[in-house]
């Protein structure tokens, strides 16, 4: 297995590996063509941090993808790729209108009071099934955030689900993420928000 960055020809890999991984998640709902627009809109944005985990053959296993700048990000990449996005809602739009509305609900979702987002944020990290487990999640977790502070982050949040949860939560507690706080995403999903600060020392 190999870590490296990601590119553009990876997209189709990407919403793959994703759809694998998160079947029953809001995003995956929104269909395959929106998946690729929003890997490809984020590897294209000077702000982003994508990885990948690759076999011999070039297979994409993992990723992890997010950002070193978190205030503002998704609108920022809504606003570049607007006519893309468009596009690729176009037709989930005309079937599933209310999808759309929630879409933008979460986007524009008010922060705790305290939350300045002055910090990278990991968006998504995904693995193929049959290597859940396999240590490869660390892995990549660790790379991200030598990459965030490669882009002078000195903190990293991030987002998890706060009901049957705990396995995850554990995980993220053992490298060192402490809850910032919790929070209800639309229409009625209670989230918790980690937070991590960066070791400067230690690359």
């Amino acid at each position: 297995m190999k870590i490296r960055d990601l590119n553009i020809s990876d997209v189709k890999k990407i919403a793959e590996v994703h759809e694998k991984s998160f079947k029953d998640f809001f995003l995956t709902s929104l269909g395959r063509q929106f998946l690729e627009t929003y890997y490809a809109a984020s590897i294209n944005n000077n702000t982003s941090i994508g990885i990948g985990l690759f076999d011999n053959e070039e297979k994409l296993c993992g990723f992890a993808t997010g950002t070193s700048k978190s205030l503002g990000y998704h609108k920022t990449l809504l606003f570049q790729n607007s006519f893309l996005f468009f596009k690729s809602l176009l037709f989930v739009s005309l079937s599933r209108p209310k999808v759309i509305f929630r879409l933008f609900k979460n986007i524009n979702k008010k922060s705790d009071k305290k939350d300045d987002k002055q910090y990278a944020e990991l968006l998504s990290i995904a693995m193929l099934p049959d290597l859940k487990g396999s240590g490869y999640g660390k892995i990549l977790l660790d790379e991200f955030e030598k990459k965030a502070k490669c882009h002078s982050a000195s903190k990293i949040a991030l987002t998890t689900d706060y009901n049957n949860n705990d396995n995850v939560v554990k995980f993220y507690n053992k490298s060192g993420y402490e809850v910032y706080y919790d929070f209800i995403a639309y229409p009625n999903r209670h989230m918790y928000k980690l937070i991590k600060k960066l070791d400067e020392t230690n690359n």
